[in-house]
């Protein structure tokens, strides 16, 4: 016993579900006097509390038009109840049971609480929906569902939520993958994806494709609308990044709300080329300051002629062949300057070269060779004016299967070939200044 803001508490411990309980009490005047013993039958209230919600599997699939042949999902199920329990939720046109009920037992639920009123959450449970009920089609119309937790020993000791749920039974339609090449794909593949829609009904059709990249987000990639049955629809064709997967989702719908999904998982086979690097036995142009004080301008793909370059190319997934190749001016063995004169490879070098030229495995995922330049025109003057745009360097890969070549040169930044002069003018040409 202690003393509380009405008087004195008594706690007690241990009842059991329906005991009453008899209390004797006397009280004492101020004189100290004791009354005669009075007696008072008290049964504790004990409540049943819970709660819990509904939604449908799919959201594309409303409550308020669910499509038959399909689970609605009954979720954050909770109750509040000191003694056995259980849970059923059960389907009703009007107040007539349909189906089979769900009774959920102690052991699907996880106690949160154990005292003074204890909680416990209960796992997720699916109801499936179906077309049919006894061997005839679920009428169209709004139903109940009923979830109730109630006393294990006592039913009438009960609490209960409804929800309602209106259906549509007509004939869903159908959606099909019929064309997905290249199949597997490799980056930088151009996929190309036809689908086809049909309906029982011959209802015109709505159809929304979503695309779903390795773990990123799915979105929506592209919709149609008013289609007959029967009709097939090609995508805009994809360019297929670095990754692992693609995965398609088409998902049809009729004007009343009937729908149905396909869905097709395609592989990324990695088969690329990455960096790529070109550097100078010279490098004349790397910002440093000249004979004259003058600061150079930094620019790792200016080059000079006969100057020797070394090539690497990064490649991913299983490469067997790297070849190069460059502008015909540089894979030219003969030229001939200005001034008419004609000058040969092999005169200067000792050898002629073929190409393409085959690039040799240096570490894994790396092919690398070597090349001297020839005599070419310049594309950049002395005074760094453009006089002509910049070679351009072809790599091509292959594997038993596949062939891919890349040009570089145009865009800002990437590998290319620019030529002021050639080596002797820095070998034997004495400074102007």
């Amino acid at each position: 016993m202690k003393k509380g803001p009405l008087g004195t508490e008594i706690e007690i411990a241990n009842i059991k579900k329906g005991e009453t309980l008899e209390l004797y009490y006397r009280v004492k005047d101020q004189e100290g006097a004791w009354s005669e013993p009075v007696m008072k039958e008290i049964t504790p209230e004990v409540r049943l509390l819970m709660d819990a919600n509904l939604k449908s599997e799919k959201p594309e699939n409303p409550l308020t038009a669910f499509q038959t042949g399909n689970n609605v999902i009954f979720h954050n199920l909770w109750t509040s109840y000191p003694y056995a329990h259980h849970m059923e939720i059960q389907m009703y046109d009007g107040k007539t049971p349909i189906l089979n009920k769900i009774v959920l037992t102690k052991e699907k639920g996880n106690v949160k609480t154990e005292s003074p009123y204890p909680e416990r959450t209960w796992k997720d449970t699916s109801f499936y929906i179906p077309q049919t009920v006894n061997d005839k089609v679920l009428e169209d119309k709004t139903y109940t569902f009923v979830v109730k937790a109630m006393d294990s020993e006592d039913p009438a000791i009960a609490k209960e939520k409804s929800f309602k749920v209106t259906t549509i039974s007509n004939r869903p339609p159908v959606v099909d993958f019929v064309k997905l090449v290249p199949n597997p794909l490799y980056e930088g593949d151009q996929h190309e994806v036809t689908l086809k829609v049909s309906d029982p009904d011959e209802d015109r059709l709505k159809l929304d494709v979503y695309l779903k990249c390795d773990q990123k987000e799915e979105v929506l990639y592209q919709s149609f609308s008013d289609l007959s049955s029967g009709q097939q629809v090609n995508l805009k064709p994809l360019t297929v990044e670095k990754g692992k997967t693609i995965e398609w989702r088409g998902v049809v719908t009729d004007p009343k709300g009937a729908w149905a999904e396909s869905k097709r998982v395609v592989p990324i086979e990695a088969f690329g080329i990455g960096n790529i690097s070109v550097k100078g036995a010279w490098q004349h142009w790397r910002g440093q300051k000249n004979a004259f004080g003058e600061q150079m301008t930094n620019e790792p793909y200016r080059f000079l002629s006969m100057e020797k370059l070394t090539f690497s190319v990064e490649t991913r997934g299983k490469v067997d062949k790297v070849s190069l190749n460059l502008s015909p001016e540089l894979e030219a063995m003969t030229y001939k300057d200005p001034k008419g004169n004609l000058y040969y490879y092999k005169d200067e070098v000792g050898y002629n070269v073929k190409f393409p030229l085959a690039l040799k495995l240096q570490n894994k995922g790396f092919y690398g060779t070597t090349y001297i330049l020839p005599f070419a025109d310049s594309t950049k003057s002395w005074e760094n004016k453009n006089l002509k745009k910049a070679y351009q360097i072809r790599v091509t890969i292959e594997n038993e299967d596949r062939k891919r070549t890349l040009i570089y040169g145009d865009a800002p930044g990437e590998a290319k070939i620019d030529i002021t002069g050639n080596i002797f003018d820095l070998l034997y040409n004495q400074p102007a200044k």
